[in-house]
């Protein structure tokens, strides 16, 4: 089971060929997406009208094969406590990023982000980085 991070949908948006194999070969109920994500996306698509208007349609197709997880108690909780251990060893990172690794490791997903340098930082999160993978 994975947690989409913002870059995933950029990528599925832009046609990556790995990220499109990955994303069609997984079934419907595997793939979520934070609701942190969905602000990040949401962001872009307020600054960047003309390109909101190409990409809506593709970011729906794969709004239809995921589930969202809002933010809630468990995941700012968890946020808290990443953020404490990173900041205890000098490795911070985003507050965004903070809130989407903490919803992975709340719902036992595997993160799933091109971000690897920042994400790799929390321990006990599972990664993988779509664009990578053999093929690609």
């Amino acid at each position: 089971m994975y947690l989409l991070d913002t870059c995933v949908i950029s990528d599925f948006v832009r046609r990556y060929p790995a990220t499109l194999r990955k994303i069609h070969s997984l079934d419907i109920g595997a793939m979520y997406v934070a609701s942190i994500t969905l602000s990040e996306l949401e962001f872009g698509f307020v600054n960047h009208p003309l390109n909101a208007s190409k990409a809506m349609p593709i970011v729906m197709e794969l709004y239809a094969q995921t589930q969202t997880i809002d933010l809630g108690i468990q995941e700012a909780v968890a946020a808290a406590h990443i953020r404490n251990d990173l900041k205890s060893r000098g490795l911070m990172i985003g507050k965004y990023d903070l809130l989407i690794a903490a919803t992975a490791l709340v719902h036992d997903l595997t993160l799933v982000t091109s971000n690897v340098a920042e994400f790799g930082r929390i321990k006990g999160l599972r990664h993988e980085d779509w664009r990578v993978l053999e093929g690609g």
